[in-house]
């Protein structure tokens, strides 16, 4: 992933979106957000700024450049599940998904070294899986993270 990658994937993001609808609801002109969005080393006003890039991603949903920007620091970018729709009990579930996505990626991982030899097919099914097993990870940290109840010792005293 380079840096020019990056402005492409957000590029993409807003023409997929539509830039004149995006441009109004970040409160600018078209013609303002389109020469924003064309990374022209010789264009040297109306540059991207990191608001413009935090409300295309806002706006749009669309988090593929934010996962492509970890990506050129070798980061990578999960989503978390909303806490606030998951009761207590779903914390076995959650313990359980970790070991499912860690079988899946054991499970791509053993067919992918099967021949000897790894594709790059085979690579980015093990990759995905990988990412998917510590999302799960993550999930079940921040979930048993928010059980956590402070505990004021002057009470307890």
């Amino acid at each position: 992933m380079f840096k020019n990658d990056v402005f492409e994937l957000i590029r993409q993001s807003a023409y997929h979106y539509g830039v004149p609808k995006l441009a109004a609801k970040m409160g600018l002109a078209p013609g303002t957000l389109y020469n924003k969005l064309n990374n022209d080393e010789g264009c040297s006003h109306h540059k991207l700024t990191l608001q413009d890039f935090i409300a295309i991603l806002g706006i749009t949903g669309d988090t593929a450049a934010l996962q492509g920007l970890a990506g050129l620091f070798d980061y990578a970018v999960f989503p978390l599940p909303q806490m606030e729709q998951m009761g207590d009990d779903a914390l076995l579930d959650m313990v359980n998904q970790v070991y499912v996505q860690g079988g899946r990626a054991h499970t791509v991982m053993a067919e992918a070294l099967a021949d000897g030899q790894v594709s790059e097919e085979e690579y980015s099914a093990y990759d995905l899986e990988c990412r998917q097993w510590v999302a799960a990870i993550v999930a079940l940290r921040r979930r048993f993270k928010n059980m956590v109840v402070i505990v004021d010792e002057r009470r307890s005293a």
